[in-house]
Parts: structure tokens; C-alpha cells; sequence
């Protein structure tokens, strides 16, 4: 039925842009201001969506304003949430974003969701059956395991976005134990192996889990680890004007090239150019560009994908 579901964080953001760092108590006036749909999954299956693929939605749609431009997002895009929780007491989740014009850098205040918002019970279990990929990002803990333990007994392909709010969770360990993909961020595999180079974090986590591992590295690039060896694909060189949810597309793209039957390295390639591209325009879901788009920015690049 869908190429990709995801169950995990969606929320709504309010970005400003500047080039003047803001004091306490101080007021600046900011170059320019956008609002958009946000959230780590959410955003990661608004890239898949746009890059070709069919995409489910699954978690809470509060009943709030917020939560109304939230569904608006999803409708845009072309996300299904015929399976989400249409809460009229749940409180939307909201990010205030500040963004750094001199580095294209951010500062984000969240305000969270809650983990009832979404329990196990909210689950439908046929759409994660007749999907072939599921992301996560371990919000709504409860219900993700659920949706885990249906995708491994249907053969889907598990990813696990991993930022560095999860290295101090006391279950991380079981969450990572559950997925076929980690992509974690630099700041959650240093937190949790207490290694500052790549690869010996890499290596360090690798002995307590069996996942493939993609380490995704910023303005770095990406290191991918199937088993004892290491591949470090660059990233690509754009006027950036914003990196905010770049990891969360690069997500969605590596899916997509999967989707495609391409082995980690070319998604991984497709997906770092696909992240590249969103961070040239303000926001986190403004530049992610089409699949013809990326495919001719690779072909410029001199990257093939067939």
C-alpha cells in the first residue's frame, strides 16, 4: 500500500533569520520569517514524498490551530494520515527557530509532545503490513515498539533516526536492537560511546548491536559502516542558507534510494545531495528539491544513479 511509514515526531516550526545573535531581554529585528510543518519523521516522509514515494503518517493530529497547519503540511505534501490520531485534547508540538545567516547554523526551542498522545492501542496494524520500509525516531515509545515488532514479523526494512536526545535513554539499546538502519547523528554516537572519532564510535557501538550504521556528520558528510569497514562520502558544497532539518531529509532520501533497490552508498549519495539541496532556501521543508532535480544535481556533480 505505501512505500514508507513513519511513526515519530511531527510538529510545527516558526523560523527567523538573522545575522545578529539575540541578548536576554533584547529585541532584534529579524531579515526574514517563514512558519512550515517540522518534526524529525515528519519532514523525513515529506522528502520521500516529494522525491517520488507513497508515504504514511502515523501518530497524533491535535485538534488545536497548531494542529490544523500541521494536517494543512501533511495535505500539501502528499503524506497520508487517514491512520494518524485526530486528538481534539492534544497540544500541538511547536519549534521557535533561530537561524544564523553568517553560518546557516540554528538554535531550536521545542516544546516537546507527550507520549500518551500516541499509544499502542492508536495503531493499525495493516498499514505497517503492506508497507515496505518503517522510520522511526523513538517518540511514542510504546506504540513504536509495537509497530517494530509488526514491520520485523512482515519483513519491512527498519530505520531508526537517532539524534542525541536517545543517548541518555535507558532503552536505547533495546530500541537499536529492533532496527535493520541506524542513522545516527555525530552528537548521540559520541554521548553514548564517549568516542570523539568517527570511526572508533562507529566501531564501539558496532559491538553491541548488528545494525547497518550511517553516521551522518553535517556539513562533514556521512560515514557508512555494513559490517567491519568504512565509507566516507562527502558532502556536497551549496550556498547554504539554512541546515535546519537536513538530517531529517537526508532520511527520507536514503529511503527513497532503497526504495530504488540502490545499496546504502548510492542512497547514501542521493540522500547527501538531496540534504544539500534543502539547506539553500530558509526552512526545513522549502528546498527539498524533486528527483529529477537531484538526479541532475548529481549528474552535474558527476555522480551516476541508475
Amino acid at each position: 500500500m505505501f512505500d514508507i511509514v513513519g511513526i515519530g515526531c511531527s510538529c510545527y516550526d516558526f523560523l527567523g533569520i538573522s545575522s545578529v545573535s539575540p541578548n536576554i531581554d533584547g529585541k532584534i529585528r529579524l531579515d526574514r520569517a517563514v512558519s512550515d510543518g517540522g518534526g524529525m519523521v515528519a519532514t523525513a516522509l515529506v522528502a520521500a514524498s516529494r522525491l517520488g514515494a507513497s508515504v504514511a503518517y502515523l501518530g497524533p493530529i491535535p485538534g488545536d490551530n497548531i494542529g490544523g497547519l500541521i494536517k494543512k503540511s501533511f495535505d500539501i505534501e502528499g503524506v497520508d494520515i487517514q491512520y494518524c490520531k485526530f486528538d481534539p485534547n492534544a497540544k500541538s508540538h511547536i519549534s521557535m527557530v533561530m537561524v544564523d545567516t553568517r553560518t546557516g547554523g540554528r538554535t531550536i526551542y521545542s516544546s516537546g509532545s507527550r507520549e500518551e498522545y500516541f499509544m499502542p492501542e492508536d495503531l493499525q496494524n495493516d498499514v505497517i503490513q503492506n508497507a515496505r520500509f518503517l522510520l522511526i525516531d523513538g517518540t511514542y515509545r510504546a506504540a513504536t515498539i509495537k509497530a517494530c515488532n509488526i514491520a520485523k514479523e512482515f519483513g519491512l526494512t527498519i530505520v531508526l533516526d537517532a539524534d542525541d536526545r536517545l543517548a541518555n535513554d535507558p532503552d536505547v539499546y533495546d530500541l537499536m536492537g529492533l532496527v535493520d538502519i541506524i542513522i545516527p547523528s555525530n552528537r548521540f554516537i559520541t554521548r553514548l560511546t564517549n568516542e570523539t572519532v568517527a570511526e572508533k564510535a562507529i566501531a564501539k557501538l558496532k559491538e553491541s548491536i548488528s545494525s547497518s550504521i550511517v553516521l551522518t556528520l553535517g556539513g562533514n558528510g556521512c560515514i557508512i559502516s555494513d559490517g567491519n569497514s568504512f565509507f566516507r562520502i562527502p558532502a556536497f558544497k551549496v550556498d547554504v542558507l539554512d541546515t535546519t532539518g537536513a538530517g531529517d531529509v537526508f532520511h527520507g532520501a536514503i529511503l527513497v534510494g532503497l526504495m530504488h533497490e540502490w545499496d546504502l552508498i548510492q542512497s547514501a549519495k542521493f540522500a547527501s545531495a538531496v540534504a544539500a539541496l534543502s539547506c539553500t532556501k530558509l526552512g526545513g521543508r522549502s528546498g527539498i528539491p524533486t528527483f529529477g532535480e537531484t538526479i541532475d544535481f548529481l549528474t552535474d556533480h558527476g555522480v551516476k544513479n541508475e
